[in-house]
C-alpha cells in the first residue's frame, strides 16, 4: 500500500498542473513545476535508494539521445531566440528522468495513470460547460476554452481522455472491489464501480468535445474509436468507409480556408527547409521558415499556390514537420523512431495508453500541442509510466553509485531551471504591466528587458513602435528585424518600411514594403503603403501598376479596411489614366494576391 501511494503522489501532483491555466509564455504552472523539479529528484534519490538497483531502457536511451542532440543543436546553431522553448524542453528532459528514478523498474499500478487522464479531461469538460452557461471563456470569440486560450488545444484533452475511456471500457477489465469492500452490498457500491466511474467521464467528455468545433480532435476520436473496435469496424468497413469519407469532407468545407491555410504554411517552411535538409533551419525557427518560403513561392510565381488562404504562422499546426524544419533530418529520425519505440512498448505494457497516445499523434498531425505544458507533461508521465512497468524488456541495470550521479546531476539542472524559469516569468509579469503603453517613458524600461525578451513577438513590435513614434528610426529598425527572426508577421516589416520612408531612403522602404508582401501574399496593407509611396515620389508607372494590383486582389476576409484601400486604388488609377502612360512590363513586380487590413 505504501509504495502505490508513493508511486501516486506525483502522479497526483502533475495531473493537477495540466488543469491550470494556460499562457501564451509562462504561466503559474510552469514556475510551479520548475519550482518542484528539485524536491522531485531529490525524493526519487531516496526511493531509488531504498528500493536497491535502477533499470535504464531502450527508450530512456533514446530520449536522452534525442535531448543531447537538441541541446547541441541549441548551443552550436543558435540561428534564432528561442531561449523559452529551450527551457520547457530541459524542464521536460528533467523531469522525465527524475520520474523514473521515482517509479523506477519495479512496476506501478496500471490502472492509476489512465485513470488520472480521465478524471482531468472531465475536469476540463466541466469547465467548458461552466463557461457556456457563465460567458467566462477565456477567449472573447469562443464559448468555451477549458483553462487554455482557445478552443483548439483544449479539445485534445477532451480527445484523449474520451478514446482512452472508451479503450478502457473496451478491454472488459475494469474492477474496483474496494468500493464493495468499503461500503458493503448495497445500491450505491453496485453504482460506485469503477465501469460506471469511467462511463459517465467518458460519456461527459465525448458530450462537450463536439462544441469545440476542433476537426483534429473528431478525426482522432473517430480513428481511434473504430481501430478500437475493429472487429465490428471490419463487418460494416464499406459503409463505414463512406461515412468517414463524408465527414472528412465536410470537416474541410465547414473551415476551408483554414486547412488550406495550414497546407500553405507546411508548404512554405518545407521549401525553406529544403536548402538546410539535414540540420534544419535552427530550433525556434519556423515561423522565419515559412515568411521566407512564402517570399520564395511567390518570387518563383508559384501558380500551384493558392495565397489567398495564406495565414501568419504562429504555430506549426504538424509537430513532426516543427521537428523537421528546426531539426533537420537527424532531428525528425530520432522523433521518429523515439516515438515508435515507446508506442510499441505501450501497446505491450497498457493498451489504454496506447490508444490515448495514439489520439495525441493524430492530433499533433494538425495541430500543435506540444507547445503547451499540460500536454508534454502527460507525454511525459505516459512514457515513464509505462517504462516503469514490470514487463519493461531488454534493460541495463544502473548501480547506486550511477544512480547517485545522475540524481546529483539533474538535481543541480533542476535547482537552476526553477531559479531561471521564475526569473523569466517575473520579467514577462513585468512586460505584461505596460504591454500596449507606447510611451517614451518606457524606453528604458524597454531597454532592461530586452535581453530576456528577444523571442518575444509582441515585445520587439510594442518596442520598435515605441522608438518608431520618438523618431528614433534606425533603433526601431534594429528592433523590427530582431522580431522578423521570431515571427512572421508583414507588419514589422511594414514598420521598417515607414521608418525608411521618414528617413527619406524610399528603395529600402520599397524593399520592405514588397518583402511584408511576400511573406503575406494576402496582405492589401503592404502593397498599399508601398502605392501611395510611389504616389508621393511622383513615378507614376510604379504607382499605376500597384494600384492593379490591389485592384485585382480577392481579400480573404474583405472588410472596410481592405475595401477603402481598394476604393483609394481605384482612384488613384483613374486619375493617372487620365495621362498617356507606357503600360508597365509584367515582370517589373511578382504579382501578389491580396488580403488584409491594417495591425
Amino acid at each position: 500500500m505504501m509504495k502505490r501511494i508513493m508511486d501516486i503522489l506525483p502522479m497526483l501532483w502533475l495531473l493537477w498542473l495540466t488543469v491550470l491555466r494556460v499562457e501564451q509564455r509562462w504561466s503559474e504552472a510552469d514556475v510551479i513545476l520548475a519550482s518542484g523539479l528539485p524536491w522531485v529528484c531529490g525524493t526519487a534519490w531516496l526511493i531509488s535508494m531504498w528500493r536497491g538497483h535502477g533499470r535504464v531502457t531502450a527508450v530512456d536511451i533514446l530520449v536522452m539521445t534525442w535531448a543531447v542532440y537538441y541541446v547541441i543543436r541549441v548551443w552550436c546553431g543558435g540561428e534564432f531566440s528561442c531561449a523559452v522553448e529551450c527551457l520547457r524542453v530541459m524542464v521536460m528532459v528533467v523531469l522525465y528522468v527524475g520520474l523514473r528514478m521515482w517509479w523506477g523498474g519495479h512496476g506501478v499500478m496500471e490502472c492509476g495513470l489512465p485513470l488520472g487522464i480521465i478524471l482531468g479531461g472531465s475536469v476540463e469538460a466541466v469547465m467548458g460547460l461552466m463557461q457556456m452557461m457563465n460567458g467566462t471563456s477565456r477567449h472573447h470569440l469562443y464559448v468555451l476554452t477549458g483553462s487554455f486560450l482557445n478552443p483548439g488545444p483544449y479539445s485534445a484533452y477532451l480527445m484523449m481522455g474520451g478514446v482512452m475511456g472508451t479503450a478502457w471500457l473496451r478491454s472488459g477489465v475494469l474492477k474496483c472491489d474496494f468500493v464493495v469492500r468499503l461500503l458493503g452490498n448495497c445500491k450505491l457500491a453496485e453504482w460506485l464501480t469503477l465501469r460506471n466511474l469511467v462511463l459517465s467521464l467518458t460519456l461527459l467528455m465525448l458530450v462537450v468535445l463536439p462544441s469545440t468545433w476542433s476537426r483534429a480532435a473528431i478525426v482522432g476520436v473517430v480513428v481511434c474509436v473504430l481501430l478500437i473496435f475493429h472487429d465490428l469496424a471490419w463487418k460494416y468497413r464499406y459503409w463505414l468507409a463512406g461515412a468517414f469519407a463524408v465527414v472528412i469532407v465536410g470537416l474541410y468545407f465547414v473551415k476551408q480556408g483554414s486547412a488550406d491555410g495550414r497546407m500553405m504554411t507546411w508548404q512554405a517552411s518545407l521549401r525553406t527547409w529544403s536548402h538546410v535538409p539535414w540540420l534544419g533551419v535552427g530550433v525556434g525557427g519556423f515561423c522565419h521558415a515559412t515568411a521566407e518560403g512564402y517570399c520564395e513561392m511567390l518570387a518563383k510565381s508559384d501558380v500551384s499556390c493558392d495565397f489567398a488562404s495564406a495565414g501568419v504562422a504562429e504555430y506549426p499546426c504538424n509537430e513532426f514537420l516543427k521537428v523537421l524544419v528546426e531539426q533537420g533530418v537527424v532531428g525528425a529520425v530520432l522523433c521518429v523512431v523515439t516515438v515508435a519505440v515507446a508506442m510499441f512498448r505501450l501497446f505491450v505494457g497498457c493498451r489504454v495508453l496506447f490508444w490515448g497516445m495514439c489520439s495525441m499523434i493524430l492530433f499533433s498531425m494538425f495541430s500543435y500541442p506540444m507547445s503547451m505544458l499540460p500536454y508534454c507533461v502527460i507525454v511525459i508521465m505516459v512514457i515513464a509510466w509505462n517504462e516503469s512497468g514490470k514487463n519493461i524488456g531488454v534493460f541495463l541495470r544502473c548501480n547506486r553509485i550511477m544512480t547517485t550521479f545522475v540524481a546529483i546531476v539533474v538535481a543541480g539542472g533542476g535547482c537552476w531551471l526553477a531559479h531561471e524559469v521564475g526569473r523569466r516569468h517575473e520579467i514577462d509579469s513585468e512586460c505584461r504591466l505596460f504591454s500596449g503603453m507606447r510611451n517614451a517613458a518606457f524606453i528604458n524600461d524597454y531597454y532592461e528587458l530586452m535581453p530576456e525578451e528577444t523571442d518575444n513577438p509582441q515585445f520587439l513590435f510594442d518596442f520598435g513602435t515605441v522608438l518608431r513614434e520618438q523618431k528614433r528610426y534606425s533603433d526601431s529598425n534594429a528592433v523590427m528585424r530582431m522580431g522578423t527572426r521570431v515571427s512572421a508577421d508583414p507588419m514589422f516589416y511594414v514598420v521598417m518600411g515607414n521608418n525608411y520612408a521618414d528617413m527619406e531612403e524610399p528603395d529600402e522602404a520599397g524593399m520592405c514594403y514588397m518583402k511584408a508582401s511576400g511573406v503575406m501574399p494576402n496582405r492589401l496593407y503592404p502593397l498599399y503603403k508601398l502605392m501611395m509611396m510611389y504616389n508621393d515620389l511622383g513615378d507614376r508607372e510604379k504607382t499605376l501598376y500597384t494600384a492593379q494590383r490591389i485592384i485585382e486582389s480577392m481579400p480573404k476576409i474583405p472588410s472596410k479596411a481592405t475595401r477603402r484601400m481598394q476604393e483609394r486604388a481605384s482612384q488613384i488609377k483613374d486619375s493617372l489614366m487620365m495621362t498617356d502612360i507606357p503600360k508597365r512590363h509584367a515582370d517589373m513586380m511578382p504579382y501578389v494576391s491580396g488580403d488584409d487590413e491594417t495591425r
